[in-house]
């Protein structure tokens, strides 16, 4: 009769451990999840096309969001180095608003937006004028987001 006792109990206490370590485990999902969902580090962005009109240059920006959630509003950092390596600069943009629904990047979504810059005697606006995007090298990220659903 004691073993059946003492079996009965070491059963019970293993499940009650396996139940505790599942619903922990699960509740560190969920979170993991709810953080990569709002992860801007799984929004692509790269610059596609460029215009240049007089003392205005514009760049076309692809933006593909692979993350659950959708986003009212970006900021994105592009260095722009010539084909040497060469860092001519950084080009920030911003798309949508905060606390706006501008922007409106739902899951899954691509978009493009054209953001227009100022001409001035710098390197960065210099080297954008003078080179075609095939011969530069643009590494484009987005740093920032505010995400609404």
């Amino acid at each position: 009769m004691n073993k059946n006792k003492l079996f009965r109990t070491i059963t019970i206490i293993l499940l009650v451990s396996a139940t505790l370590f599942f619903i922990v485990g699960m509740e560190r999902s969920v979170e993991k999840a709810k953080e990569a969902s709002h992860d801007v580090s799984k929004i692509k962005v790269r610059i596609t096309d460029k215009e240049v009109s007089g003392s205005s240059i514009e760049l076309t920006y692809e933006i593909v969001n692979r993350t659950g959630s959708s986003w009212s509003y970006l900021e994105t950092s592009t260095s722009v180095c010539d084909k040497s390596g060469k860092s001519l600069g950084t080009v920030t943009a911003q798309f949508g608003s905060l606390g706006g629904s501008d922007l409106k990047l739902k899951p899954g979504e691509k978009l493009k937006k054209t953001v227009v810059l100022k001409s001035s005697s710098s390197a960065l606006t210099e080297g954008l004028i003078n080179f075609e995007l095939k011969d530069l090298k643009l590494t484009s990220e987005v740093t920032y987001g505010n995400y609404y659903k």
